[in-house]
């Protein structure tokens, strides 16, 4: 059986190599990085767009009385940008009122707005998200704002969604 490759052309193959290079110089970094400069951001009250801004506060809205969860937004996670960050602690270790610890998982939920349909924006999101699951164990869940299925969803759909993440890890 033979498998047919078309040929790439130079522009993607040099998009794909610039890709490759950034990720892989982000991972030799990462740690020193890490130390220096990305230990964890407290919460931030600066949303870069309206819709992580009505996001968050319906994140807000749907998470609130739950004392094992963490929410935070627009902080650095790993060395990247996140624009809605989730902290689920175990529940028991949160009753007793002892220290939160490490949590159980992470979720890193992304608004995507028009600027993610572009082909590098794309691609780099895929390795970002990628290092995070692989390297941090974080759960990247992106949530496009321009898709027809966002457009039509309420806020109780929403905050319907918010729930559910924490549900299932």
């Amino acid at each position: 059986l033979a498998v047919l490759q078309t040929p790439q052309s130079p522009l993607m193959a040099w998009m794909e190599a610039d890709a490759k290079l950034l990720h892989e110089g982000y991972v030799e970094a990462s740690d020193d990085l890490c130390g220096r400069l990305c230990v964890l951001a407290q919460p931030s009250s600066s949303h870069r767009s309206q819709a992580e801004r009505q996001f968050m506060e319906l994140a807000v809205k749907a998470l609130n009385g739950f004392a094992d969860v963490e929410l935070s937004s627009n902080e650095m996670l790993f060395g990247f940008e996140a624009d809605i960050v989730l902290r689920v602690y175990d529940e028991a270790d949160v009753a007793q009122g002892g220290p939160r610890g490490t949590p159980k998982y992470i979720i890193n939920v992304e608004i995507d707005g028009p600027s993610h349909s572009y082909a590098t924006k794309h691609r780099f999101t895929q390795l970002r998200d990628e290092h995070l699951r692989l390297m941090h164990g974080v759960r990247v869940v992106r949530w496009d704002v321009m898709s027809p299925e966002h457009q039509r969803k309420g806020k109780k759909e929403i905050m319907r969604d918010f729930l559910v993440l924490i549900k299932r890890p």
